[in-house]
């Protein structure tokens, strides 16, 4: 089970008065040792109503890459900062879509920062810890 380092939700209107709204949450995970991911959750609606999910995707610094076509999604990830002394990390996300078929434009979907402390103890590091602690009182 993936760790969650942070979620984030960023919700928007855009287009002639508004009425194209999206929401989309995305989520910062420790997918195990040195291995980091993002999951998201999106749905919108307007002129084309839809929701979907996937992830996590395994994510390792600074990325700026189309994730679809039609219409084209581009996830731009930066300021990627992992301090595994502290074992704290936190990254910008930023997500644009091209709805030029709708006559916006590219739209920024996303803009945030997520961010947090990983290093989760898994079950068998959980009940050591508890078996020392225990032990100690």
């Amino acid at each position: 089970m993936n760790h969650v380092i942070d979620k984030q939700t960023d919700k928007r209107s855009y287009g002639l008065f508004g009425i194209e709204k999206s929401e989309i949450t995305l989520t910062l995970v420790e997918m195990g040792p040195d291995k980091f991911g993002m999951s998201f959750e999106a749905q919108w609606s307007g002129l084309v109503s839809g929701h979907t999910a996937a992830g996590p995707f395994e994510v390792h610094g600074d990325q700026d890459k189309i994730v679809h076509q039609n219409p084209t999604i581009r996830v731009e990830i930066s300021n990627w900062s992992l301090d595994a002394a502290h074992k704290r990390l936190s990254a910008h996300c930023r997500i644009h879509v091209d709805l030029s078929s709708y006559g916006l434009g590219t739209v920024l979907v996303y803009d945030k920062t997520l961010a947090g402390t990983f290093g989760a103890m898994n079950a068998q590091q959980m009940m050591a810890a508890l078996a020392q602690a225990m032990e100690s009182a």
